[in-house]
């Protein structure tokens, strides 16, 4: 079973003249923990805050596919309380498509995500051993 738990910032396509010329990093996170909670976060760079826009637990139910129970959620009122089933494929090993159908809304709702990793950094000495 592919798991879905990380950290992962959100991709926005960049267009020029109708041409996708590149992707990059948004403002947004979304975080998938092994406890099954799940947070998405929108980190406002111009005056130094975050803010959680959605929060509750999640359950992977196959390969493809998760539940996320969202117990609040401030950008989309409308969810609060509600069950939302999410579809995913990992386009490669960091990145994360996802794709979900928000009620009341026409078409389906498609977000690329990358994973946010921790190099696998040394940790120093704090306090040196003398013998």
């Amino acid at each position: 079973l592919a798991s879905v738990v990380g950290s992962y910032r959100a991709l926005i396509d960049a267009y020029y003249n109708n041409t996708l010329t590149s992707d990059f990093a948004s403002k947004y996170m979304k975080i998938l923990s092994s406890d099954k909670n799940f947070f998405n976060i929108h980190l406002a760079i111009t005056d130094e805050r975050a803010v959680i826009t959605a929060m509750g637990t999640y359950a992977q139910t196959s390969d493809c596919t998760y539940v996320e129970k969202i117990f609040k959620s401030i950008t989309d009122p409308e969810l609060t309380g509600a069950d939302s089933k999410l579809k995913f494929e990992f386009i490669s090993e960091n990145l994360l498509q996802i794709s979900y159908q928000l009620p009341g809304r026409p078409l389906p709702s498609k977000e690329i995500w990358v994973r946010v990793i921790q190099p696998n950094l040394k940790q120093p000495e704090l306090f040196p051993q003398t013998l």
